[in-house]
């Protein structure tokens, strides 16, 4: 998996690509060492520090509109908590400029550019 970006949305399948039939927790540990977080259980949304940001499409965590603080350990366990464990380590990678301005101002020459959108004028 890619790292995605600030703004993207990502889908954490449980297991990899498969489907877990059974109900499903999720765990969230921000950082390495750190406590985690059970923000699913049993298929059901108990803790939401996402700001409405989380669904569960099946077994498979979506997380819409990502965060820079999103990056982090991500496990899931089948079977509400007592089967087979996954975990997922979810990078997010800064946004993307759609566009920006870059101004140049070549003192010599008197000259300047300007690129807007990769167009250099």
């Amino acid at each position: 998996m890619r790292s995605p970006y600030v703004g993207e949305n990502v889908h954490l399948p449980c297991g990899g690509n498969e489907t877990v039939g059974s109900s499903v927790d999720w765990r969230y540990t921000p950082q390495y060492n750190a406590k985690s977080h059970l923000i699913i259980a049993g298929g059901y949304l108990v803790k939401d520090e996402f700001d409405g940001r989380l669904n569960l499409a099946g077994s498979t965590l979506v997380i819409r509109n990502l965060q820079a603080n999103d990056s982090g350990i991500y496990d899931c366990v089948k079977d509400a908590g007592l089967g087979e464990k996954y975990t997922t380590r979810l990078s997010v990678r800064g946004k993307i400029c759609e566009s920006f301005l870059c101004l140049h101002i070549n003192v010599n020459s008197g000259s300047s550019c300007k690129m807007i959108n990769g167009d250099i004028s």
